[in-house]
């Protein structure tokens, strides 16, 4: 199968929708890249073989004259690539077609011109590989060792290599020692070289050789030892210009799918301020504005939602409607609010003189001309106090913990909508009791948390 602008345009429809639809063409384009699907293969090409001999021959050569280093290669065996290679290519390894790393070292940026590129990891987008900062040695003195690079040489960030930071260099420059300057042998492609560092082929290698908790990064021997599937030196040509030429189009694309995603979000933004601000009608006490607006979203509901962040927003919307009253028509023939009350407050008496509640401070009534919005008929303002019948903030003192024995609650095991009972602590008999007595939870109570990065979640018991 043979990728085209065509192809790619004819399938791009069926996926875009998703916000990572780009990224993964991407990387299906590196992946048929490597794979000699990319391109048509042309028999009259020098086949793969002789070029690797070419390479010993050139690799004999500059280790004669001193210029090249002897390394310890390892090559990959044909049954670890998860797939076959065409006629004319040869599975290879990254140290056995290229130099990784450069000996030409410099101490500090006095032993170079002012105008000299310096090079950092930071100075690369992660992922698109883009240069985003410039920076000359005038402008960042050094005093650590740097690594010379020439133009022409593929730059591979070896430090957290997951971030997928490789560019090739378009000038003469040093960089620090978290890069590593690659130059191909006898002329190989540089863009091919580093197509292949980018590939989902090395990517998935890289993340099971990196080492390192706090720095990982990947070693020079396990670098060295790369799959490098290599491809006649004529195709190299021919697969990066059909790269370059997907890669615009995944660009023009990217760019398209940024403009309806704007365009998305703001008639999202507009639909659930319909939804939250609509006129209301204080005879049928429903919304215009949110009738036409609660019609258009649902109707367009696969549409208007397809980000996480939609749907967090939509969730909140229908919390807003519900305590608006916005949420379902009201009934004339309910009972209103205010009788509500006078049944709490009965109640309550009733528990204070039974010994079964605590008889509490008065709570003064809300101040109706201070509330954030108006409430249907028959609703009323009041203060929380007034229709709970106890309200405790817990126990302060942290138990001592055991290995077993009762879980122990605390507000980092409150999430939106559940209890997670992972990690918790236990406490003893004698605890327990205590807690209890303190923080009683029954069926049909909820838990609010107040303190830290968990507050205003809250679960329904």
């Amino acid at each position: 199968m043979l990728m085209s602008p065509e192809r790619l345009l004819k399938h791009f429809n069926q996926i875009a929708e998703s916000p990572d639809a780009v990224p993964r063409l991407r990387r299906f384009i590196l992946d048929l890249a490597v794979r000699g699907k990319l391109v048509e293969q042309d028999p009259k090409d020098e086949p793969a073989s002789k070029l690797l001999k070419r390479i010993e021959a050139e690799k004999a050569r500059l280790l004669k004259e001193g210029t090249l280093k002897k390394q310890i290669l390892i090559k990959p065996e044909n049954n670890e690539l998860p797939f076959e290679l065409p006629d004319l290519w040869m599975l290879s390894s990254l140290g056995e077609v290229a130099q990784y790393g450069l000996p030409d070292k410099v101490d500090s940026n006095k032993q170079i011109s002012s105008d000299t590129w310096v090079l950092d990891l930071e100075d690369i987008e992660k992922d698109t590989s883009c240069l985003l900062n410039r920076v000359f040695s005038f402008d960042r003195p050094f005093q650590s060792s740097k690594t010379c690079f020439k133009k022409g040489d593929v730059l591979f960030g070896k430090l957290r290599p997951y971030l997928n930071k490789v560019i090739v260099a378009d000038m003469d420059g040093v960089c620090s020692s978290e890069i590593v300057p690659v130059r191909g042998f006898c002329k190989m492609a540089s863009e091919y070289i580093r197509l292949i560092l980018k590939s989902p082929l090395t990517m998935n290698r890289v993340d099971r050789l990196m080492y390192g908790m706090k720095m990982p990064r990947l070693g020079t021997n396990d670098a060295l030892a790369l799959s490098f599937p290599l491809p006649p030196l004529a195709e190299q040509h021919r697969i990066v210009a059909k790269v370059d030429e997907l890669m615009a189009l995944c660009d023009d694309l990217e760019k398209t799918q940024a403009k309806r995603e704007s365009r998305r979000d703001r008639l999202v933004a507009a639909t659930l301020l319909g939804l939250n601000n609509g006129d209301t009608n204080s005879e049928s006490g429903t919304s215009i504005g949110f009738a036409e607006s609660a019609r258009f979203y649902f109707n367009h509901l696969p549409r208007l939602t397809t980000r996480p962040e939609h749907i967090q927003q939509l969730r909140q919307t229908i919390l807003n409607l519900a305590v608006h009253g916005k949420l379902i028509p009201q009934n004339s023939h309910d009972q209103p609010a205010v009788e509500l009350l006078k049944r709490i407050a009965g109640e309550k008496q009733r528990l204070i003189k039974q010994g079964k509640l605590k008889k509490q401070e008065d709570i003064e009534p809300a101040d109706k001309t201070d509330t954030p919005f108006e409430v249907p008929i028959g609703w009323e303002w009041v203060c929380a106090g007034s229709v709970f019948l106890n309200v405790t903030d817990g126990f302060h003192n942290t138990p001592t913990p055991t290995i077993k024995g009762y879980k122990y609650l605390t507000a980092k095991h409150i999430r939106p909508g559940k209890i997670d009972f992972e990690n918790c602590l236990y406490v003893d008999e004698k605890n327990h009791k205590q807690l209890f007595a303190k923080t009683r939870v029954k069926q049909g109570d909820i838990l609010i948390v107040n303190i830290g990065d968990y507050t205003a979640q809250s679960f329904h018991v």
